[in-house]
């Protein structure tokens, strides 16, 4: 079973990522992924380490609410966990989908099958788990897109980009850089106003 990153109270003031107990007192409810969306993290942490420990935050705060699997594939994906997910998949006696992803997605027929089931995922309006397929696939663009196009998430899709450019070792700046226009386009066609803070965010970071 892989070790958690589990960083001290100093590391994390460092980096800046949310502490969970302050989710519990200041969110009412409101999930830590949502709670960090609020605060910008998606724009501003952009250390590695930073990254890491705020998705293994994620994960451990989502499933401690519900203890579902479905909760947590996307980020147990983004945290290269595939075997540990498989693991609470088969305490929910969900035996096809622990098989599924024991799997070694590293061979073109395990990520074509991988990238079929996203497919049904998603018309299933099953976003995150669509989300979680596509990158066992390995399609990070699909996977980006439906964070933009489906969940109006550009926070989430930032994250992606960052994360699977460390894991993978090969640079998303083209699609990182794609996406944070998309951010700036839809910025400026919100109604009732433009999103000036995203827009803004998004200039910063294109330089």
């Amino acid at each position: 079973r892989p070790s958690a990153v589990t960083p001290s109270p100093r590391e994390s003031r460092r980096v800046g990522t949310p502490s969970r107990k302050g989710v519990a007192g200041a969110s009412g409810g409101m999930s830590f992924w949502m709670m960090c969306r609020q605060i910008g993290v998606g724009y501003w942490l952009h250390s590695t380490a930073g990254l890491l420990r705020l998705v293994e935050s994620v994960a451990r705060t989502t499933f401690a609410a519900r203890q579902e699997p479905d909760d947590v594939a996307l980020w147990y994906v983004l945290l290269a966990r595939e075997k540990a997910l498989a693991g609470l998949y088969r305490v929910k006696q969900q035996r096809q989908i622990a098989e599924f992803l024991m799997r070694d997605f590293s061979l073109e027929q395990s990520r074509t099958a991988a990238a079929k089931n996203a497919y049904v995922l998603l018309g299933k309006h099953r976003h995150e788990m669509a989300i979680a397929f596509f990158l066992l696939a390995g399609d990070v663009p699909g996977a980006v897109n439906i964070c933009m196009s489906r969940l109006n998430d550009p926070q989430l899709a930032l994250l992606i980009c960052r994360v699977m450019e460390h894991r993978l070792s090969v640079s998303q700046d083209e699609l990182l850089a794609s996406t944070l226009r998309q951010i700036v386009r839809l910025s400026d066609e919100a109604k009732p106003t433009p999103l000036f803070h995203e827009r803004a965010m998004a200039l910063w970071m294109l330089g």
